[in-house]
């Protein structure tokens, strides 16, 4: 049986849409019909038991954190990577490498500098829209030249080129890069039942429209667009809305940022495990992407459509997810027109049904075989050049 190699550069698993991306990228390796073997971090969820081996380097220098972005201990972890992957290659040569973004794309590179083993890169978000959120904003500009020169640059380095979405490709293609070494595999919905789940609330539940976001406060993620929204919505709308905060992160300073009446909506929910969350989506109204940075495919929009919920999320991510599946795009930015947004999120309820009734549209995009044969294309593909 052929062995694929996935490289992960970060704590593994977790509650994050990253990891659950590359463990659902791994599943599907396996169902291609290869052996699969990760590479990652010492750290991670170690009670989640998984269908594919898992190998972890040193716990040293150690790390705990789980929030995105650039350190030092994460630059000389990549580095022990690195030493591990070039191990891996002389003791087991893989015949495909698979990379998960560009931390791990690098300690390939330096792995295998002269590409022994077919690489595949895995780009799971651009990094010029998204580089210059871990800095001072004084430098967003340089980071931002940055970040669009390692999106032109080093996918180069692979074989293969696996993207999350058509805005991601055409990007790719935009910087060069031919369109047939460009694989889009969207992230899958957990079935291939094209029935959503329920989204009645529970019977203890009251009679507040309820709102959902799910995810991490790391700053591109822009949590403070929707705190912004609340802090001008109208008292009485504000009594008829709860907005849900399933986060593993510190809230208290998004919390400082509400004013007394749109503190009385928010309800903090700390994350738990992965049914704990798909129960809380499935008993809200709608789910919330506050983020406006295109270049990727949220996790948590795939999560929310699967469960039945319709979308408030920024035009700017939504590739070619629209009304049709369910969702309003809108400008998060602006905090009048997400106020708005919420206001009739919240009052119609014949919107909120037509929206969830469509939702049974994304399973074509989000559809677990087609990702799973694409992969296996892809794969197959790289095997033959």
């Amino acid at each position: 049986m052929k062995e694929v190699l996935h490289i992960f550069c970060g704590p593994f698993p977790s509650y994050q849409g990253t990891q659950a991306l590359v463990n659902q990228t791994c599943e599907l390796s396996i169902k291609s019909g290869y052996k699969t073997t990760l590479l990652t971090y010492y750290e991670g969820l170690k009670k989640k038991s998984a269908n594919f081996e898992i190998i972890r380097i040193a716990d040293f220098p150690p790390f705990k954190s789980y929030k995105s972005g650039v350190s030092l201990t994460k630059a000389i972890l990549d580095l022990s990577m690195a030493l591990t992957i070039a191990k891996l290659i002389k003791k087991r040569r893989p015949h495909i490498i698979h990379a998960h973004h560009y931390e791990a794309l690098i300690a390939v590179k330096i792995a295998d500098p002269y590409k022994k083993i077919p690489l595949v890169f895995h780009q799971h978000a651009m990094f010029e829209p998204e580089l210059h959120t871990y800095f001072n904003k004084r430098l967003s500009y340089f980071l931002k030249l940055s970040g669009r020169q390692i999106d032109k640059l080093l996918p180069a380095w692979a074989d293969r080129i696996v993207t999350v979405s058509e805005y991601n490709r055409d990007k790719m293609i935009a910087h060069g890069y031919k369109k047939d070494k460009i694989n889009v595999i969207y992230p899958a919905f957990s079935s291939n039942i094209e029935t959503p789940q329920s989204t009645k609330k529970d019977k203890n539940s009251d009679n507040r429209i309820k709102g959902i976001y799910s995810g991490n406060l790391d700053s591109y993620q822009r949590i403070e667009n929707l705190i912004n929204a609340l802090n001008i919505l109208d008292k009485k709308y504000l009594n008829r809305l709860q907005i849900i905060i399933n986060t593993k992160d510190n809230t208290e300073e998004i919390l400082k940022q509400l004013t007394k009446d749109s503190r009385k909506s928010i309800l903090i929910k700390p994350m738990q495990d992965f049914k704990h969350t798909a129960r809380l989506i499935s008993n809200c109204d709608f789910g919330i992407i506050p983020r406006s940075l295109p270049g990727g495919m949220p996790i948590k929009l795939v999560n929310y459509l699967e469960a039945g919920l319709p979308v408030i999320a920024d035009i700017e991510i939504l590739d070619s997810i629209n009304q049709y599946h369910g969702v309003t795009g809108i400008n998060t930015n602006d905090p009048v027109e997400f106020a708005e947004t919420l206001k009739m999120f919240t009052l119609n309820s014949a919107f909120r049904e037509e929206a969830s009734a469509k939702t049974i549209n994304a399973w074509k995009i989000f559809n677990k075989d087609e990702a799973k044969n694409k992969l296996h294309n892809a794969y197959r593909l790289i095997l033959e050049e």
